[in-house]
């Protein structure tokens, strides 16, 4: 897939976030989703599941007011690009790259040593 997609004109390789993901012909992280609209669809997903018709008529959690067709194509976006980003950290623990990150985190967030 990634072959077929470098072929396509995507740039594939580290981004400026320093991830390998996809990258589509304008520099862009293919199939992001943010770490809000995640959640959003998370809690949607989470109360009814993959009815999208539900989803689209619960006023209080789709307070954003999205289709049915939008709530699906978006869902399905996130799920590709969990699946992305774990297949990337899989090949990046699996060729041993990975390392210590201790040193690349704040002294706060280690706690006391």
């Amino acid at each position: 897939p990634l072959a077929a997609a470098a072929a396509a004109g995507a740039a594939v390789g580290p981004d400026a976030t320093g991830h390998a993901l996809l990258n589509d012909e304008h520099g862009r992280r293919a199939n992001f989703v943010s770490d809000d609209e995640a959640g959003y669809l998370d809690r949607l997903s989470k109360k009814h599941g993959d009815n999208y018709r539900a989803m689209f008529r619960d006023i209080k959690l789709n307070n954003m007011q999205h289709t049915e067709a939008h709530l699906r194509a978006r869902i399905e976006r996130l799920q590709r690009y969990r699946a992305a980003k774990a297949a990337e950290e899989a090949a990046a623990a699996g060729s041993g790259g990975g390392g210590d990150d201790r040193a690349k985190r704040s002294r706060w967030a280690r706690g006391p040593t």
